[in-house]
């Protein structure tokens, strides 16, 4: 079976669609639920309200969440040097935890947060195609983004032959 890989921007979609799951299951976990913010006041309301505390207390998923919820009125700046933190808790948790989950619900929400990190989009892929277990349908977005990114990678045909071939259990309907 043939695996046509999405266009880049149903992919990125799908990327966004993924990390506010993502940060609707940290919220959960935290009594909270996940509400994208519809102006400005609102935007700043939860940056004030979540974001700051939960930085305080060393928390940067929930505070990656929080921040999903207010993004577009986020300002650039402040979101590349929290992504960044991010990209650098997921490598903790992924190179020297060995923790796949928090690896890859930590890299998801730095993608959802700018989508054009390359570090995050790299990743989201490291975790998906060599952690346990392998995620290659995950994947397989990210690495739709990442090849517009870096066009030198040619990695998207390898992850559609890893879903082709069933890869890591997973079966397509």
């Amino acid at each position: 079976m043939h695996v046509r890989p999405p266009s880049y921007g149903e992919s990125l979609d799908e990327t966004r669609a993924r990390a506010t799951d993502v940060a609707k299951g940290i919220l959960a976990d935290r009594g909270r639920r996940f509400r994208a913010a519809r102006t400005n006041d609102e935007a700043q309301r939860i940056i004030d309200n979540d974001v700051e505390r939960y930085i305080a207390e060393a928390d940067l998923e929930a505070a990656s969440a929080a921040l999903l919820e207010a993004t577009d009125f986020v300002d650039p700046g402040f979101t590349t040097g929290f992504v960044q933190m991010l990209c650098k808790w997921g490598e903790d948790s992924f190179y020297d935890d060995y923790n796949c989950e928090m690896a890859l619900r930590t890299f998801q929400l730095a993608v959802g947060l700018d989508p054009a990190n390359e570090k995050a989009v790299n990743g989201v892929l490291s975790v998906c195609l060599h952690g346990e277990p392998v995620l290659p349908e995950v994947a397989l977005p990210y690495m739709v983004i990442m090849s517009k990114l870096n066009p030198g990678r040619g990695e998207i045909a390898y992850v559609v032959r890893l879903i082709n071939e069933e890869a890591g259990g997973y079966k397509r309907a």
